[in-house]
């Protein structure tokens, strides 16, 4: 939301400096945007979404948006981080939403296990899962996921792709669920 702003305000800007930015372009612009990875849908029942939320600041506005929108649905949280974030913060922000946290681990050397992962947090606030396999910890909350539920995959881009991918090379069947179109694009790191 805060990159929308900034956009517009910059748009704005522009115009009453002499270039100008038709209004329906600006609409046009904001309604076409997407950015992968973050706040992704990739399923409509249970929702799952995919955000990469990998530092404080990017938890804080996601838990923020979770509280917002997702008010009185039960949350599962599928985890993972890379060794050199913030681990213990982020996870204080996130695993509160949560009514269950699966811990996991991309292919990535980077990648913190989960045991690394829930060594950081000093008291888990939710029933926590440890599954290395970021595709089986995705489809082990959607099998104890209702209709109404959130699933939300966040912590790393890492995490992120690795979803995206198992779903493109059909490890990770969505079909016969209400699934969300796959974007092929790259993500920005954040």
């Amino acid at each position: 939301m805060n990159n929308a702003i900034a956009a517009v305000t910059a748009a704005w800007v522009l115009n009453r400096g002499g270039i100008t930015i038709p209004s329906q372009a600006i609409s046009w612009g904001l309604e076409r945007t997407s950015w992968p990875g973050r706040l992704e849908t990739i399923l409509r029942n249970p929702l799952v979404v995919l955000d990469g939320a990998h530092n404080p600041a990017a938890a804080c506005e996601l838990a923020k948006f979770a509280r917002e929108q997702w008010a009185g649905r039960r949350l599962r949280l599928v985890y993972a981080s890379m060794r050199d974030k913030a681990i213990g913060e982020i996870c204080r922000i996130l695993f509160p939403l949560a009514e269950a946290v699966y811990l996991t681990r991309p292919d990535q050397p980077r990648a913190a296990t989960p045991e690394e992962i829930l060594s950081a947090v000093s008291k888990p606030t939710a029933d926590v899962i440890l599954e290395d396999d970021p595709v089986r910890a995705l489809e082990r909350a959607l099998a104890e996921s209702a209709p109404d539920d959130v699933v939300l995959a966040a912590g790393s881009l890492f995490l992120v792709g690795a979803i995206k991918k198992a779903q493109l090379d059909g490890r990770l069947d969505l079909s016969g669920r209400a699934a969300a179109p796959v974007r092929l694009a790259s993500a920005p790191g954040r």
